[in-house]
This record gives structure tokens, C-alpha cells and sequence, in this order.
């Protein structure tokens, strides 16, 4: 994923990226309010409409909570984790 997005292919150069952000990522993938909410605030500077809208009304966590009551974050990190 990093390779499209940083337009780059030099592995070490990736690895060493994903190496200095890996702590920060979270292994659920839960949606957070503050970030929708920081979205919506750039948005607002083009769109007046957004302002009135609810963060909350963008998130669905439904599937990630099954996907976590489960246990399958927590087998993939036993599985995947280095």
C-alpha cells in the first residue's frame, strides 16, 4: 500500500517508513470522530453544507465490532505480528 501511495519502490526506503509508523497504526480498524471530524472541517472551507452535517452520521462501525467480538483483529495479530 505504500509503494502506490508514496509513489515510490525502493523496499528499503518502504520498510523503513512502515518501520517508523508501525506503533502509531492501529490493529482494529476502528473509525474515530475526531478524524471524520478534522475532515469535515477541510471540506467546510469549500462547502458550506458541511459544517451541519454530524460526524457521528458518517461513521459505521457495525462490521468492525462483529469482526472484533469474534476475536479476528487479535488472531491476525497473533498470526502476523513480527
Amino acid at each position: 500500500m505504500l509503494k502506490k501511495y508514496v509513489a515510490n519502490k525502493d523496499s528499503e526506503l518502504l520498510n523503513a517508513i512502515y518501520e517508523q509508523h508501525r506503533e502509531n497504526l492501529s490493529s482494529k480498524p476502528f473509525p474515530y470522530v475526531e478524524v471524520v471530524k478534522s475532515m469535515m472541517d477541510l471540506l467546510a472551507r469549500t462547502r458550506p453544507d458541511i459544517p451541519s452535517a454530524s460526524p457521528e452520521g458518517f461513521i459505521e462501525a457495525r462490521f468492525i465490532k462483529e469482526l472484533d467480538a469474534t476475536g479476528y483483529f487479535d488472531e491476525m495479530n497473533r498470526k502476523y505480528s513480527k
